[in-house]
């Protein structure tokens, strides 16, 4: 390599389902295909240990990292045909819990369909955008190997199933972190997730956003919503995110 190194922390994501919200209209709940920007950084806020009324804290941890994602294997859809009963608003009625909802005089059930996607598998990349941070890429390393909160892949439901196997590693750009985070594993991690990669029946899928060298020739560029803008309100803003297949060659 002979372009300037840049430091980034690469780790792991493997669960039996995932899902990755979505934009959703009425009962729809769909799942993308890899991991949305809101999640990958509540799953650092959570292993930092920040709780969802820290606003600033978040949007803070949000404008510190840059992001890149490594698709193994975007994995198989699962679409849940999902009821809830909940009861109908009424003005200045307060439920403490599950059980109040369902003691209340007037119940309805809410149906809608909600998608979950099977033996998908990522690497994450995230970097430092700028020197001035209260966040580290050793301190997120460090939290992801003791998180403060317990991580899912998207939804409470969708534990991990695998380690997240953080490290921190030197490269020119996203691509050659992943390389460089992979030619890394022990024999006995790599062994983890052989039959997964195997598998996955495509080449792999790079999407990353203003990776300050590009690792590929961006075969496409969307715009996603999927920045956090407020925490409490749940609103998002947009950003660019690139996309590019893998050549086999660099694998």
């Amino acid at each position: 390599m002979t372009g300037q190194m840049t430091r980034y922390l690469v780790f792991r994501l493997y669960g039996p389902m995932v899902s990755w919200g979505d934009v959703a209209v009425g009962g729809t709940r769909p799942s993308a295909d890899h991991p949305t920007r809101s999640a990958i950084m509540g799953l650092l806020a959570g292993a930092l240990g920040l709780r969802r009324d820290e606003e600033q804290a978040h949007l803070e941890l949000d404008a510190a990292l840059g992001l890149a994602i490594y698709a193994w294997s975007t994995g198989q859809l699962l679409r849940d045909y999902h009821t809830i009963q909940t009861p109908h608003e009424r003005r200045n009625e307060r439920y403490y819990t599950r059980a109040d909802e369902l003691a209340a005089t007037s119940i309805g059930t809410v149906l809608s369909q909600r998608d979950y996607r099977c033996d998908a598998l990522f690497d994450i990349a995230v970097w430092l955008q700028g020197e001035e941070t209260a966040f580290s890429l050793d301190s997120l390393m460090k939290a992801l190997r003791q998180p403060g909160f317990v991580p899912y892949l998207g939804r409470k439901a969708c534990p991990l199933a695998l380690p997240l196997l953080p490290r921190v590693v030197a490269a020119e750009h996203c691509l050659a972190a992943f390389q460089a985070a992979q030619a890394q594993r022990p024999e006995d991690e790599a062994k983890l997730f052989a039959p997964i990669t195997r598998q996955a029946g495509s080449a792999p899928a790079l999407y990353w956003e203003g990776d300050p060298a590009a690792p590929l020739p961006a075969q496409q560029t969307v715009t996603r919503r999927d920045r956090a803008y407020s925490r409490s309100r749940w609103q998002f803003s947009s950003r660019e995110e690139h996309f590019a297949w893998v050549p086999e060659e660099q694998t």
